[in-house]
């Protein structure tokens, strides 16, 4: 049974693409599209439960500290996303999968309206017996202005180096755009993204609700979900729909997230952020 919703949550989740890892949120804004730029913390850990007990976790850290006098925020990132113990329910052939993922982030202020956040990750896959790498670029550019936010991203371009096997596999590479509204208690972002390698195109469309200075609400909805469209009305209005949640403290911020996945189930997400004083 594990391999049947393991084909449907990584064929879902990740739009049927390659080097799933790449499209999987490493943090909790990235499930919403709230694209981070301005990263002024010290360390964010994230961690993603799926069905099929696959799990997803990124650790990311400042290293401002070695560089004080840098005119950039550096920082790296960790990230991993495990299979688990695979079995092929007709040969009771067991198999592991896993791949790894290691950025170092470079964000460069211009000026107090645009900015911009790049990364260069090296990228490990192993999925039973085969085994690929791949160089990883990504940049987003962001721009402010009045109380609006519009963003530019080029993500997963680079080149694999090595391949499972002698096929051509692609980096599924996107270039997207997002803007964000800012109607106080009130936040509206829409995102477009296009994925190059699967020419497929998805909107997503996500509300930030301020409670108060310390709790924030999150919903958020795609147009990705045609695979995950079934059962009565309320679930199929339901499939591809997320909820969140964000609590700040003096010092750290909280977050917890719930994804539904159609047919596959629920993913819930947990991330512990420090704040930079």
């Amino acid at each position: 049974m594990k391999i049947l919703w393991t084909i449907i949550t990584t064929s879902f989740l990740f739009s049927q693409g390659n080097y799933q890892i790449l499209n999987s949120p490493s943090t909790f804004k990235q499930i919403f599209k709230e694209d981070e730029v301005n990263t002024n913390y010290s360390y964010n850990f994230f961690h993603t439960s799926f069905p099929a007990q696959i799990n997803f976790s990124s650790v990311t850290a400042s290293l401002n500290n070695i560089f004080p006098n840098a005119n950039y925020k550096i920082f790296i990132d960790f990230e991993s996303l495990d299979y688990g113990k695979l079995t092929d329910n007709i040969s009771n052939y067991t198999f592991n999968a896993n791949e790894i993922l290691l950025r170092i982030k470079v964000n460069n202020r211009i000026n107090d309206k645009v900015q911009g956040l790049f990364s260069i990750g090296l990228l490990k896959s192993k999925l039973d017996q085969y085994n690929s790498s791949a160089l990883v670029l990504d940049y987003i550019f962001s721009h402010q202005f009045f109380n609006n936010i519009i963003n530019i991203k080029f993500e997963n371009f680079g080149k694999v180096i090595t391949k499972y096997t002698s096929s051509n596999i692609d980096l599924p590479s996107i270039i997207g755009v997002s803007y964000t509204k800012n109607l106080k208690p009130l936040s509206l972002i829409i995102n477009y993204e296009n994925q190059l390698d699967l020419k497929e195109s998805t909107y997503y469309l996500s509300l930030k609700f301020n409670v108060n200075k310390k709790l924030k609400l999150y919903l958020g909805a795609n147009s990705n979900k045609k695979d995950l469209m079934y059962g009565e009305y309320i679930e199929k209005l339901m499939a591809g729909t997320s909820l969140g949640l964000s609590y700040n403290t003096t010092k750290n911020i909280f977050y917890l997230a719930l994804q539904n996945m159609g047919p596959a189930g629920y993913a819930t997400s947990i991330s512990f952020l420090k704040i930079n004083l």
